[in-house]
């Protein structure tokens, strides 16, 4: 089980580094050096959801050994929270980064110019990535690890003979379409097994609620309990 899941977390690394590499050889450095900035500002999206990731794989094997008790309810309800939960760190990841990446050519100089352009053409796919991987660890928690493996699986080689055609003659633009095409790739093979080994609805998971909002709320307040308490201490 532990090996079939960490092949498709392999691929999944590797499906996010070739086109540097490539785009070095075949253009050079100038240009995936600027592609190598947009990259890592745009990372940030689906960074920020791995924790979550890490956490729902874990707590959704612990709900479904439950079963067939009240830990089915419970392991879906788990499972489509944690996704609503992704899309909205994702949206407002993306959101931020936007005017991340029209600053960085401030910071970095004029021959980065072209990091706002494409980072805009990756921020589709970066968002989508970044729930995908919940949905991932979610329906990998069910016990649907070949499914995981699959992903990667199908992913992982056409993306690099994406690479390989396009970054020659389209240089960094050209990786970033396929970068974004890649996640987007991903992120379709995902949903597709997570709404397929788990049952759960579009609107379901897609579709944050008031309830969330009030666990950043608690989550926040919870925050700000803790300091309060560490300052008393402290005097």
């Amino acid at each position: 089980f532990g090996l079939r899941t960490w092949v498709n977390d392999l691929f999944q690394f590797i499906n996010v580094r070739p086109d540097l590499f490539i785009l070095s050889a075949y253009v050079g450095t100038a240009d995936a050096g600027v592609y190598s900035v947009t990259i890592s500002i745009t990372a940030l999206v689906w960074i920020l959801s791995q924790p979550l990731a890490s956490v729902v794989l874990p707590r959704t094997a612990t709900l479904e050994a439950a079963r067939p008790t009240a830990g089915a309810i419970a392991s879906a309800a788990s499972r489509a929270s944690a996704v609503r939960h992704a899309v909205a760190v994702s949206t407002a990841a993306t959101l931020c980064v936007i005017p991340a990446l029209a600053i960085a050519p401030l910071v970095w100089g004029p021959g980065f110019g072209r990091i706002l352009e494409l980072g805009l053409i990756m921020a589709p796919g970066v968002a989508l990535l970044g729930v995908a991987r919940v949905m991932v660890a979610a329906f990998t928690g069910t016990g649907a690890a070949n499914q995981a493996l699959v992903v990667g699986i199908i992913s992982f080689p056409l993306t690099v003979a994406a690479f390989l055609l396009v970054v020659p003659e389209h240089g960094a633009t050209g990786a970033a379409l396929v970068s974004c095409g890649s996640y987007m790739l991903v992120s379709a093979l995902s949903a597709l097994f997570f709404f397929r080994s788990t049952a759960t609805s579009l609107r379901e998971a897609l579709v944050p609620r008031r309830r969330d909002l009030d666990d950043y709320l608690r989550l926040l307040g919870g925050a700000r309990d803790e300091v309060l308490a560490r300052r008393r201490r402290r005097g």
